[in-house]
Parts: C-alpha cells; sequence; structure tokens
C-alpha cells in the first residue's frame, strides 16, 4: 500500500488606523479619537489518497491500482472589524470614554453575520478637586471609576451554515470491491448567533503617601447571554448524533478584586522591604441552559458503579458550576444486626422491652447498627417485632444488598430505609470562595530577595486517590490507614471493613470530599549585583548572579500530593493519583560589556 497527502494555507489581512485629536485653545479641554479596520481572509486544503495492490516495487500512489481511500478538506474564512474609541476628559479630573465595534465573520449565516458591541466608561479624580487640597500630604491620587461594554465570541468551525458533506465517512462495498463514500456532514446552522457578555464595573483607585501604597479594587458583574457549546448531543431520529455548536444558555459572573502595593514601606539605610498583596473572589451562576444540553451532561446515580465515578456530575439552573453530590458519610456501624437479636435472646426481653432498650440504651449512648431511624430518631419496627434493617438500592420488593456491622453509614436523608438516588445531596464546590497572592521584596545594598505566594480558600477536592488506597475491594496495596478497618462487633473507627469485591464501602461521598485550601511557596528568586566600580577595571559594565527555586513548599491540610487540582468546564476537581509538581532550581550569571 500507498499513500500520499498535502495541504496548503494562505492568509491575507489588512488593516487602517485613523487618529483625530482636535486642537482647543482652553488648555483644559482634551479629547482623542481613534477608527480602526481590519479585514483578514484565510483558505485552506488538503487532500489524500491511498492505494493498493500496486505492482513490483513501485511506491507511487498517482498510478493505476486498487483504491483504498481517499478525502479531501476545504476551509474558508473571512473577518472585518470596525471599531471606534473616543475619549474626553476636562482638567484631567473628568474623563469620558466611548467605544463601538462591530465585527463581521462568515462562521455565522446571513442572519447573525454581524455583532455590535458597545461600550462606555467614566473616570472621576476626586484628589485634582480644590475641596480635596487638605489631603495632598498624605493622599496623591483617588479616583472613582464605572464601566459597561458588550463583549462577543464566535465559534472556532466554519461553513456550520451550509450543509457540508464528509468524504471520509467509509466505503461501499465488499472485500476488494469497494468505493468510497461521502455523507451529510451535519445540519446546517443558519441561526446561530455571537455569544455575547455584557458587563459593568465599578472601582477606585487611592494612592497614599506620594504612592508609597497604592489600592486598586474592582467590583463587577458579567452577564452572558447565547452561550456557545460545541458537540450537542440531539435525537438520533433527526439522522445525527450532535450538533457542531449550538447557543444552550446563559450564566453570570460576580466578583471583586483588590491589590495593595506598598513600596518601600520599611526604609532603614541600605534596607528597604516592598510588599504586593492580591485578593479576589468569583462566583458563577448558571440562570438558563437548554433541556437538552442538561441531560446530556447530568448522569443519572446508577447503584452498581462504585468509587470515583459514583459521585453525580450535575449541572443545575441557579447552582455554580463545578458542584459536587453524593451520599452523606456519617461513620461505621460498629455493631452488627445479629448482636441486636442476640442480645434480645439472650435477656428474654419481650418486643417492648426490646424497642425501648435500642431507644433508650443503646442509640441513646451513640452506638450504631445498621438499623432504621426515623425522623423522630427512633428505631423503626417490623410488624414481626424486629428492627427494619438498612439496605443499599432497596427496588421492586427486593434490597441488592444489606448493610451489616462494619459497613460504611450513609445518611438516609428521606428515612425510608433505603439508600438510593434520593439520598443524594450537594457535598461541596470545585471553586475556591477566595483566592490570590503576596510578595515582597526585599534588598540589602546590592542584595535582593523577593519571595512569592499565592493561595486558595474555600474550595473543595474528591481525593479519589485515597478512596483507591482505602477501599479494601480487591488485590491492589492498600495505605496503612486501613489496620485500623472495622474487624470485631464494638469497635469504634471510621475505617469501614474489607470487603473482597463485595458491598458498596466507598461509595461518593464527604468521606473523601477534602479542604482544598492552601498556602503555596511558589517561587523565590536571590540576586546580587557587584559594584560597578569593582568591575569597571574588569572592563564589564554589569556583572549580576541569580538564583530562583520554584514550588519550595505548600502549607495545607489536604492529604493528597498537591491540593491544586484543575477542572474542565462543567466538571469537578478530582485527585485521581496526579503527578507531584516538580522543584526547580535555576542559577545564572548575567554579563554586560
Amino acid at each position: 500500500a500507498s499513500s500520499n497527502a498535502e495541504s496548503n494555507r494562505f492568509k491575507i489581512g489588512a488593516k487602517m488606523e485613523l487618529v483625530f485629536t482636535p486642537y482647543f485653545k482652553n488648555k483644559d479641554f482634551f479629547s482623542t479619537m481613534r477608527a480602526y479596520y481590519e479585514m483578514n481572509t484565510s483558505k485552506s486544503n488538503s487532500q489524500n489518497i491511498s492505494v493498493y495492490n500496486l505492482p513490483g516495487d513501485i511506491t507511487s500512489p498517482t498510478i493505476d491500482a486498487a483504491l483504498k481511500s481517499m478525502g479531501s478538506s476545504n476551509s474558508r474564512s473571512n473577518s472585518q472589524n470596525w471599531v471606534y474609541n473616543g475619549h474626553f476628559s476636562y482638567k484631567e479630573r473628568y474623563i469620558v470614554g466611548f467605544s463601538l465595534r462591530a465585527d463581521g465573520n462568515s462562521k455565522f449565516g446571513p442572519k447573525n453575520k454581524w455583532g455590535y458591541f458597545p461600550g462606555a466608561s467614566l473616570r472621576y479624580n476626586i484628589s485634582d478637586e480644590p475641596f480635596m487640597k487638605w489631603s495632598k500630604n498624605f493622599v496623591s491620587v483617588l479616583g472613582l471609576r464605572a464601566s459597561w461594554g458588550v463583549n462577543g465570541k464566535a465559534p472556532n468551525a466554519d461553513y456550520l451554515f451550509y450543509n457540508t458533506y464528509n468524504t471520509s465517512a467509509g466505503n461501499y462495498g465488499f472485500g476488494n470491491q469497494t468505493t468510497p463514500i461521502a455523507t451529510l456532514d451535519g445540519l446546517k446552522l443558519d441561526d446561530l448567533r455571537w455569544e455575547k457578555t455584557t458587563s459593568y464595573n465599578l472601582g477606585f483607585n487611592l494612592g497614599l503617601f506620594n504612592d508609597m501604597i497604592e489600592i486598586d479594587f474592582d467590583y463587577y458583574h458579567k452577564d452572558t447571554k447565547d452561550l456557545l457549546m460545541p458537540n450537542i448531543r440531539i435525537p438520533s431520529m433527526t439522522g445525527y448524533s450532535t450538533l457542531s455548536n449550538a447557543n444552550v444558555g446563559r450564566m453570570t459572573n460576580d466578583g471583586w478584586e483588590m491589590n495593595i502595593n506598598a513600596r518601600d514601606f520599611v526604609k532603614v539605610g541600605k534596607f528597604s522591604i516592598s510588599a504586593g498583596f492580591n485578593v479576589a473572589q468569583n462566583e458563577n451562576l448558571l440562570k438558563e441552559m437548554d433541556e437538552t444540553v442538561l441531560e446530556s451532561i447530568n448522569n443519572d446515580w446508577v447503584a452498581t458503579v462504585r468509587g470515583g465515578d459514583s459521585y453525580l456530575n450535575r449541572i443545575q439552573i441557579g447552582n455554580a458550576l463545578g458542584s459536587m453530590y453524593g451520599f452523606r458519610y456519617k461513620g461505621v456501624y460498629q455493631y452488627t444486626y445479629d448482636y441486636l437479636q442476640n442480645y434480645q435472646k439472650e435477656n428474654n426481653l419481650s418486643t417492648e422491652e426490646y424497642e425501648n432498650w435500642i431507644n433508650n440504651e443503646f442509640l441513646a449512648s451513640g452506638k450504631t447498627a445498621p438499623i432504621v431511624i426515623g425522623s423522630n430518631g427512633k428505631v423503626q419496627m417490623k410488624s414481626n417485632g424486629k428492627p427494619m434493617e438498612m439496605v443499599y438500592n432497596y427496588a421492586d420488593g427486593a434490597s441488592t444488598y444489606k448493610f451489616q456491622g462494619g459497613d460504611a453509614i450513609y445518611e438516609d436523608i428521606n428515612h425510608d430505609g433505603q439508600i438510593n438516588a434520593l439520598d443524594v445531596v450537594y457535598l461541596g464546590n470545585s471553586l475556591p470562595k477566595v483566592q490570590g497572592g503576596f510578595n515582597f521584596t526585599i534588598k540589602y545594598g546590592n542584595f535582593t530577595v523577593k519571595p512569592r505566594f499565592m493561595y486558595r480558600f474555600g474550595n473543595k477536592v474528591i481525593n479519589v486517590a485515597r478512596m483507591n488506597l482505602e477501599k479494601m475491594y480487591d488485590t491492589y496495596n492498600q495505605s496503612a490507614t486501613v489496620n485500623y478497618r472495622w474487624r470485631k462487633d464494638g469497635d469504634v473507627t471510621p475505617m469501614p471493613r474489607a470487603m473482597y469485591n463485595s458491598g458498596y464501602n466507598f461509595q461518593g461521598s464527604d468521606r473523601y470530599v477534602e479542604d482544598g485550601s492552601f498556602v503555596r511557596f511558589q517561587n523565590i528568586q536571590v540576586s546580587y549585583n557587584f559594584p560597578k566600580k569593582m568591575i569597571k577595571s574588569w572592563g564589564l559594565e554589569r556583572l549580576q548572579l541569580y538564583f530562583s527555586m520554584d514550588n519550595l513548599y505548600c502549607w495545607t491540610k489536604y492529604s493528597g500530593v498537591d491540593p491544586e487540582i484543575s477542572t474542565g468546564a462543567f466538571a469537578v476537581a478530582k485527585d485521581n493519583s496526579q503527578t507531584p509538581r516538580a522543584k526547580s532550581f535555576t542559577a545564572s550569571i548575567n554579563i554586560g560589556f
């Protein structure tokens, strides 16, 4: 067999910019305007062919032979954008800005090819007002600002509003008598719209003591409509399994951010310290989402699924992305069901005495057994005078599994004696409640030390690695913590019993949901600049020794390797034994002549 392929790409663009700054006799007024135009067009094509049954040693696929496969592709995209920016100020105290952007893109159909995105901004420098003269000695800058604007996003694919064909869909025929076929590649999307985000921002700048201390604060709100999402599942009765792109919903983001910088706030002789601090908080909420998209993302609870996959992936309108759902873990059953039954027989208790003993002595002392507890905190009894047994996934009149002593306790939310989908609850969120960083610059003479830190607080991580090391379900190596597992009636331990290929002791629950908060010593840089007088005699203008270390240490209560776990667009943070972050050390010499 032999094959050949080639591809070509051509792109051309043009830009034009016009700036106009009018002249004012009154120097208190200032204005400048900018008009900008840009266009881009690109083309690409590729083709490939593969043949077999070539005679002799011939390898060229261009001669007559049995055709194995062939394919080709073409792509073309065009875009234009017009931008106007206007800036107006009076005494540099009152500042107004306007903008308007028009984007045209061939990825959309004729109905929505153009998108229009306006914006406006205001700034008020209060510190320049005459009535603020009293503060000049310590307030160097005080400004308020506000902005509003709309921006847009286009899909990544071309030709979405055409019925395109796939020439590599397969072959028709049998054996060597096959012919490549082409099929429709998908439904045309002539109503696809721009994803638009409308946002506003409120903030202020404050400079103190000749800008030795600078504070910058921003509050923002973003409302994204017509969310674009690729590969949307659709009913197969349409003849296709997915849509290449679709506008599926609406999401908001609200948050704030503050930056504080202190320059040489400690200065004694040759010694000085500068510092920077950043803190930010963001909250996203899903406001609208297409029902078919929700159904395709949200998986149903399946009783037989164990381990890390048993956590439900749930996207709910009115909730934040990155939310975790599973059971509430309440410990380990200390006693077996038989222990209770034997106690009744040994002490010859009547049904009423037996029930009173369970409620007033056994349960009242904090002991646990796999029996059903009602919403009133009392044991639920059967008609035969025995306690009802806790079961897992009770369905169609038969229990899948009866809990035993030493099994994990999952909270029976609705007190029906069954652990199933109705007991799944919200367990936390992968997104941090607050995050940021801080740094220092410490100088003494020609020495400079710059340590840098980052932090996150309030985020949750599912420690699947710990789950796999404590499940005691198979023959794989386990953690030393399983030595403290339950073995006999009366054992008080948070570690369930060992069960080979049986039981449900490591279902998705808050047992493995840990606090992912951390403070990381991210980097430190140490440098020394040799005095110019010393190196001048060596024929040098500059000589610097430099040393840096990355990922030095992480302070955290998280029991895994690293609490900084990345998440996907709709996924939650799961630690599946990720590779630890590497520590790196760098040393260098900078020489200038």
